[in-house]
């Protein structure tokens, strides 16, 4: 018999003769035995149906750990999947070489596959810096050097020497610039503040 088990009926008290000093436990009636019963058969049952949550947690737990799993090694599926054009076109530009000495063609198709790429990164979020001509700004430029001109207000971007892009607003990367500085002014740093 397990520890949740209740015999059928309640037990006896002990007579007189009994070693066991222990004092006897008040009778309990049919009624209220029936009631105990009851109630161990109900927490027997509660305990199961817990163990049974408790497994499917557990089932769910994994299962959603392995989804994610899955989510995350395929989750530039479609990204690579919309790069494969830009490939094709890259390799039919390498072919053409070999074929065409009309070098214009040539830059006509680099020019087209530029353009396809560039809407590529448009269509997933990201978007090229402004730099030339613009404040130099530490947010979005990386100043590479400086360069003294009067005819130019000090700080402003003068070349970018490497486009910086964001995606969706948050800078993936900054754009290397030249950036203009006064005549004579103290060149100890090589960026601006």
């Amino acid at each position: 018999m397990n520890d949740t088990e209740i015999p059928d009926k309640p037990p006896v008290e002990s007579s007189p003769t009994d070693p066991a000093p222990e004092p006897a436990p008040a009778p309990v009636s049919h009624q209220e035995w029936e009631q105990m019963k009851a109630q161990v058969a109900e927490l027997a049952e509660l305990r199961d149906k817990n163990l049974r949550l408790m497994a499917e947690m557990e089932n769910l737990r994994k299962r959603l750990s392995q989804e994610k799993q899955e989510a995350v090694k395929f989750a530039n599926e479609g990204i690579l999947f919309d790069c494969l054009p830009l490939v094709d076109n890259f390799e039919l530009a390498l072919g053409s070489l070999d074929k065409s000495d009309n070098i214009q063609s040539v830059k006509d198709g680099i020019k087209m596959v530029l353009g396809q790429f560039q809407q590529f990164l448009k269509n997933n979020g990201v978007e090229a810096v402004e730099a030339v001509g613009k404040k130099f700004d530490h947010n979005l430029h990386e100043a590479i050097s400086e360069e003294d001109r009067a005819e130019t207000e000090e700080g402003t971007v003068l070349a970018q020497l490497r486009r910086g892009y964001t995606l969706r607003g948050r800078l993936l990367r900054p754009a290397n610039v030249i950036v203009s500085r006064a005549p004579g002014a103290d060149s100890g740093s090589n960026a601006p503040s």
